[in-house]
């Protein structure tokens, strides 16, 4: 069953998360597909205009989502010069890091989180309309 959320703005996530979780964010821009994690906002400490995000290229996001998909480690070149790459690591207890190497990003979900995020591609929610 498709949900795209085409043409949304602002930050979004899977229509899989409760309103409690916390969870994959996802934001378009004119050129880009921004990613965060929204427990970094849930703690008090943090400062908002502080929290990693990682940029990730129109041209290069079904690439993360097919990585994403199959569930398994690997990364995506986010440029043609190959200086900055988006690595997915799935770890043992089922977590996932997503870290850019050009930006010095690194965020962490769980298992859970990746999950719903993951339910969110396979039904459409995350599709870019100029992603190739």
């Amino acid at each position: 069953m498709s949900r795209s959320l085409y043409g949304r703005t602002g930050w979004f996530k899977s229509t899989r998360s409760s309103e409690t979780q916390t969870c994959v964010e996802v934001r378009f821009d004119e050129t880009d597909v921004l990613v965060r994690d929204s427990k970094y906002l849930r703690q008090s400490a943090n400062e908002p205009d502080q929290q990693p995000i990682i940029r990730v290229p129109k041209s290069c996001w079904n690439g993360f989502l097919q990585l994403a998909l199959s569930k398994g480690s690997g990364a995506v070149a986010l440029s043609q010069v190959g200086h900055d790459v988006l690595t997915v690591v799935v770890m043992l207890g089922g977590g996932v890091t997503v870290t850019s190497s050009g930006q010095q990003v690194e965020l962490r979900f769980t298992e859970a989180e990746w999950d719903s995020f993951v339910v969110g591609i396979l039904e459409d929610e995350f599709i870019c309309a100029t992603a190739s």
